[in-house]
């Protein structure tokens, strides 16, 4: 599913693109990026809604969540050099 959405997104980026080739290439890169970045943000408000209803509904069982944002966590524990 997530394959066939990455390439349905990049068919209509490239149909667009083909679209708005009249207008020139500087109005057309700032369009799709402006487009791009208004997507993402709309997907990660999305997620972090469907994780704060998530949290409110399994908060009487006492489970943990992982949030997928974070992709490394930093390490407390020193390191020993030889």
């Amino acid at each position: 599913m997530v394959t066939l959405t990455f390439v349905g997104a990049n068919i209509v980026f490239i149909g667009l693109a083909f679209a708005m080739r009249n207008m020139g290439t500087t109005t057309t890169i700032a369009s799709l990026l402006v487009l791009a970045f208004l997507f993402m943000g709309i997907i990660y408000y999305c997620s972090r809604l469907k994780t704060r209803q998530m949290q409110q509904l399994g908060g009487a069982t006492k489970t943990k969540i992982v949030s997928t944002h974070k992709v490394l966590s930093l390490a407390i524990d020193g390191v020993e050099v030889e």
